[in-house]
């Protein structure tokens, strides 16, 4: 009887020590952003300002940019932070979010998105209030405007969008809530600034900005 309860004690003892359980181990580890922006504050310098031309504010963990002005040279309202830390030596793989969305405009037509701007060329991702997908890119040096990706959006425009840009040296491929809608190639890899935008007389609110390595 002795013998047998000195093998057990054994035997709960190795058990004890044996090899950690393998999900356990295959855990996927938390995603570590470059940018991780959800407003619920203002520390990047958020543009945020009541004007004749354009209200943009943080409430309520969203940023809202209303475009106000009519005039004829107007084409739209845009905001960024005056922190733009989060651009500089990006990796060669990353990918950049932004949930936002379109809350009406005094306008037939209307569009919102992003614009990137580097030294020499912009690029601007712009969903119209018909579906309608463009990417344009503007040379500096050419003075030229080159439309890249136009397609059209297949979801819904009365709820959240997130625009999805993936890049991967000078190649990016754009998306709309996962739906695929083109690609392209950067003239450059490097960015002065990040701008968020809706076309004149027009609304839009802003989720949140994210970008981190892929």
């Amino acid at each position: 009887m002795k013998f047998v309860l000195t093998i057990s004690l054994i035997s709960i003892l190795f058990s004890s020590c044996s090899e950690p359980n393998e999900e356990i181990l295959q855990e996927e580890k938390p995603e570590e952003y470059i940018l991780d922006e959800e407003f619920n504050n203002n520390s990047l310098g958020w543009v945020e300002e009541k004007t004749t031309f354009h209200n943009v504010d943080i409430a309520k963990g969203e940023y809202f940019i209303a475009s106000l002005d009519s005039s004829e040279k107007t084409l739209r309202s845009s905001s960024g932070s005056l922190d733009k830390s989060y651009l500089l030596g990006l990796p060669y793989s990353y990918e950049i979010t932004s949930e936002m969305e379109f809350l009406g405009t005094d306008l037939e037509f209307a569009y919102f998105g992003f614009h990137l701007y580097s030294a020499t060329v912009d690029y601007i991702f712009c969903l119209y209030n018909d579906k309608e997908l463009i990417i344009r890119e503007h040379d500096y040096n050419l003075d030229t405007s080159t439309t890249i990706v136009q397609g059209n959006y297949d979801g819904i425009m009365d709820e959240s969008i997130t625009f999805k840009l993936e890049v991967e040296g000078n190649d990016f491929q754009f998306y709309l809530n996962d739906q695929k809608m083109g690609g392209g190639n950067y003239k450059c890899q490097s960015w002065n600034d990040l701008r968020l935008y809706t076309s004149k007389q027009s609304k839009i609110s802003i989720k949140n900005l994210k970008i981190k390595e892929k």
